[in-house]
């Protein structure tokens, strides 16, 4: 009978100590993935759609905004336009009368004064 009683108490102990360990366990808290991680693992399986608009001179704008104009970028100082010959490069100037040229080059709530 104290046999009996000896090995009912043992394995009560080893219950209690094997479910103690087991909840050390899950109480470990876990490290957290970094940013980058979370960013990659989003990104992982995502699909890309390109919106962008090329910007041209013929680019649809609102009337009220006319065409952007595209011309060789001249040297302030001289006047000249810049070329490969005389330069070993060229620039172009971009004179773009908006920036609601089908692509927003400028996000909304800069220009909305309620949002500033």
């Amino acid at each position: 009978m104290q046999r009996f009683i000896f090995v009912g108490v043992v394995t009560i102990i080893s219950v209690i100590i094997s479910f103690s360990s087991f909840a050390v366990a899950v109480a470990q808290p876990q490290p957290q993935p970094t940013l980058w991680q979370v960013y990659q693992q989003s990104f992982k399986s995502a699909k890309y759609v390109d919106l962008t608009h090329a910007i041209a001179p013929n680019i649809p704008v609102w009337a009220g905004f006319g065409f952007a104009k595209f011309s060789a970028t001249t040297n302030p100082q001289t006047g000249k336009v810049y070329t490969y010959s005389a330069n070993g490069f060229e620039a172009t100037h971009y004179d773009l009368p908006t920036d609601q040229l089908g692509t927003q080059l400028d996000p909304p709530a800069h220009w909305n004064p309620n949002l500033i």
